[in-house]
This record gives structure tokens, sequence and C-alpha cells, in this order.
């Protein structure tokens, strides 16, 4: 009897399990069946396809949504030219970014100045390559930016790689207009300038510049006037970026002018050192320079070298003079003036090169020179009625004296060879007609004529001579020679033309030929 319970037990057991075997079996075909025809409603069935049971329960189960019928995928549209920017800050560097540029093909980007809501001056470009262009740079003249800019695709129909506006590369049009973005800018740029007072020059030599600002480290030069426009630099003083205050230049108070120019310069060549004529150059604002012009009062001053009488007249050097007045010649009695011998007229300013007729019946050999006001009858030398002359801190009159038997001399400067093959000799004083000569040197003396120019009796200032290049020396002297033969024609060594001398020396002076 027990044994036949566990054998009911027994098989009862072995039924449960068949029939849990069975049930997990059925559940997995019905899985996989499942999973056939949900493949089979997303992909066409293949050469070696499911089983055929599989395959149509799959068909059989997708038929229920229809598949969509195959059609050509559409041609995406070409990106359109573009242009975009934004709002952005313009400082001293004169960068501009612009967001993003799209070219169909190599073109150019050009950046506009606003005229009234409309591109106006170009004010810089740069080549942008075919496709998109993210955070494109241009360096413009920040100076010349306006608050709102224009950046414009131009073509580059012309020479490949050379903007050529105006000419053919003419902005890229889009349904008949332009391609580009407008933007707004704040403009941070420092302004140079220069303020500068009308001022006493005194004879300490120097001016004082109320306030300089610069965008950048640089010079500030004093220049003085010729015309009205700025002429030779007098002196500079360097200036740092931003405001500089009570800037004092120092130079030769004798070669200023009434009005002077006071011009700020970049530093461009040789950092801390002034490059005048090489890489420092005026900075220019709208194709102006950053200058300013004022007025000195002048110390009453005179300069006069000593020099023969036979032109019957004086020349003198150089004068300076406040206000309109005169200028006199007087012979000499025991370091006093004596008679009058004669008299000029002056405009109120600094003078050149002032010729006196005189009487040379009353000279002595030392002469005196005076200036004068004219404060009597404009235009009438009213001296000592009216007129008074010139008077220094103790209230003597000014003098300035010369010789006139000084004889013939020469001065010279080193220099570089100029334009033409010609030298120049800085001053020349003779009482004949006479030739200047320039040597050449051997061993340290004068060896043979190079070049020569003639000149009259009198003061002559910056004679040029003509020279053989090929035949001068690192080392040359200029000899003067009388005008003794032919007039006007050189005949030295075979003729009379001799050279000058002075106490049993030949008038000659030495100076070096420089290199470039």
């Amino acid at each position: 009897m027990f044994e036949r319970c566990i054998w009911h037990f027994a098989g009862t057991l072995y039924n449960r399990r068949h029939m849990v075997r069975q049930r997990l079996l059925w559940a997995l075909i019905a899985l996989l069946l499942l999973l056939t025809a949900c493949n089979d409603a997303d992909t066409e069935p293949t050469a070696t396809a499911s089983p055929t049971a599989l395959a149509s329960t799959a068909t059989s189960e997708a038929s229920a949504t229809p598949r969509p019928t195959a059609t050509a995928t559409a041609t995406p549209e070409p990106p359109q030219p573009e242009v975009s920017a934004v709002q952005q800050t313009v400082g001293d560097s004169g960068e501009v970014i612009i967001s993003s540029v799209y070219a169909p093909r190599p073109a150019w980007l050009v950046l506009y100045a606003d005229d009234d809501g409309e591109p106006g001056e170009v004010l810089g470009h740069v080549a942008v390559e075919e496709g998109e262009s993210r955070d494109v740079s241009l360096s413009v003249d920040p100076y010349r930016v306006t608050g709102r800019l224009h950046a414009v695709l131009h073509q580059d129909l012309g020479e490949l790689g050379t903007f050529e506006l105006p000419g053919a590369d003419e902005p890229l049009e889009v349904g008949g207009e332009w391609v580009g973005a407008t933007f707004e800018v704040d403009i941070q740029v420092t302004m140079p300038q220069i303020v500068v007072s009308d001022q006493d020059l005194g004879r300490d030599g120097q001016i004082v510049v109320d306030s300089v600002t610069a965008a950048e480290a640089g010079w500030v030069a004093l220049q003085a006037d010729a015309d009205g426009e700025p002429d030779a630099v007098l002196g500079q003083t360097a200036v740092e970026a931003g405001e500089n205050e009570n800037v004092v230049i120092r130079f030769n108070w004798r070669n200023a002018t009434r009005q002077m120019h006071v011009v700020l310069y970049n530093d461009a060549g040789r950092s801390g050192r002034f490059d005048l004529g090489g890489d420092d150059r005026p900075v220019v604002i709208n194709e102006e320079p950053v200058r300013a012009a004022f007025t000195v009062s002048l110390p009453p001053d005179v300069t006069v070298i000593s020099q023969p009488l036979t032109t019957g007249e004086v020349v003198i050097d150089r004068i300076m003079i406040n206000s309109n007045g005169w200028v006199s010649v007087y012979s000499n009695f025991n370091g006093f003036i004596d008679r009058r011998l004669g008299v000029t007229p002056l405009e109120a300013g600094a003078h050149r090169n002032v010729r006196v007729s005189i009487d040379t019946r009353n000279a002595t050999d030392t002469l005196h020179v005076m200036l004068h006001e004219d404060t009597g009858v404009a235009g009438t030398f009213e001296y000592p009625a009216e007129d008074p002359a010139y008077r220094d801190e103790a209230g003597h009159p000014l003098l300035f004296s010369f010789e006139t038997q000084e004889g013939n001399y020469v001065m010279t400067e080193d220099q570089a060879l100029g334009e033409d093959d010609t030298v120049q000799v800085p001053l020349v004083v003779t009482d004949l007609a006479t030739w200047v000569a320039v040597w050449n040197d051997d061993d340290g003396a004068p060896d043979e004529v190079i070049g020569q120019a003639l000149v009259s009796p009198g003061v002559h200032r910056g004679v040029r001579v003509e020279i053989d290049a090929a035949a001068a020396t690192d080392v040359l002297h200029v000899i003067l020679h009388q005008d003794a033969g032919v007039p006007e024609r050189f005949e030295y060594p075979d003729g009379p033309d001799v050279i000058l001398q002075s106490q049993g020396s030949a008038i000659r002076a030495p100076f070096m030929l420089l290199s470039e």
C-alpha cells in the first residue's frame, strides 16, 4: 500500500513537471513567432527566409499595416550667401570681428563706414574662403570707425587674390540686394591731441606743451614754421600712451620762429630713439597729422658774422623781434655807437639773411647792430626821438658787434653726397669773386680738384658744388681760389686762379664724405 502511494506521488510529480515543460515550450514557440512577425513587418524577406510558418505569420501580421510606397529622397537646398555680425566694442587696435560668413566661392569681406544709414567709405577688407568662415577679423583705422558699420560680401571676379574696388570685385547680390550685415559699435578709442598755449620764449631754450594725448608711446616734436606749415624739427621729447601734461621741449632758441608747431610722432623705428626721416612718422587721423600751432614772444636777438664791406652792405644772419621795428648799423667809437651807416625796417618775427645797405665811407673795423621798436610814425625811422632801442635787463641798449677786417674764410661740415653728385659748403665769406674748389685727399693733404663753383664778393650760405664722385675720397677739402683770369673760367693749375691765402696759409677747410 505504501509503495503504491509512493508511485502515485512520483507519477503525479512527473506529470506536473512534464506539463510545466510543455507550457514553457509552447511559451517559447509563441515568443519566437511574435519576434518573427515583428521582424517581418520591418524588413523584406531574405533569400534565407525563416521557416514557412514564421514567415507567413510575420506576413499576416504585417499586412494589417500597409507598407508605404518608397519615394525618391528630396535634394537639399544649397546654403545661401550670408554675413552675420553682432554689436561690439572697437578699441585702439581697430580690430572688428564678423561672427560668420558663408561664401559660395572665394570672395572678399569688405567693411564700410556708415554714411547716413548706408555703406560709405571702405575701411578695410579681408579674403574669405569658399564655404563658412567664423569670427573673421579685420583691422581698420580706429579713427575712421563710425558708430554703425556695414560688412558686405564682395565677389573676387578680377585677378584672383587681388582686391579690385573700384573694379571687378563688386558686391555679391541675391535678389537684387547686397549680401551683408549692419551692426552697431561702441567706439572706445584714445583720440590723440595736442594742447599748447602761446608763450614767452626765454634764453633758457624751452617751450612747454600743456598736454599731449597719445594712443601709444611716441614723440612730440617742436618744428619751425615755413609759410604756415611745419618745417625743420628743432627738438623733441618722448611721451607715454595716454595723457601727458606740461611736456617740456628744449631746443636752440635762436632757431625759433614767431609761430611754431608741435607735432605728434609714433615710435615705429628703434624704440626710444627719434628716427626723423626714418620709421618715426607723424600720427595721422583722417588724413590729417596730429599737431598744434602757437605763437611765441621772441627775445630780441641778432646773429651777425665778421665780414668784409666790399659789397656795400651788411648781411645779418638772423634777427628775432616781437613787433614791427627797425635794424640799424652804426660805426664804432671806443666801444659805443657813433654814426648811423644804414637802417632797414622789419616785421615782427624771425628773419634770416637780412641785408642792410650802408655808407662804407664812415665804416670802422668794428660795427654795431641795434634793434628798435617802431613807436612813432609807422614806417618812419625816428631814433632817438622815437623808435627806442631794445635794452637789456640793466637798461643798456642791446649791441651786436662784428669785425670788418676778418678777411676771406670758409666753413664746412661732414655730409653725405647729395643729389646730382653735389656737396654743400655751409659758409663762404669773400671780398672778391672767388672759386669754391673741392679737392680730394691724399694721405691727409689736398691732391687734385674734383669740382668747383663761382661766388661773388660777400657772404654766401649753402654753396653747392658738383664733383666727380668717382674721384672722391672719404676726406675732401674746400679751398678758395681767386677768379683772376678770364671771368667765370676756372684756370688752375695752368692759369692765374691761384689759391687765396691768409697769413701765408691756404684758406681751406676739410670735411668727411659720409656714406648713406
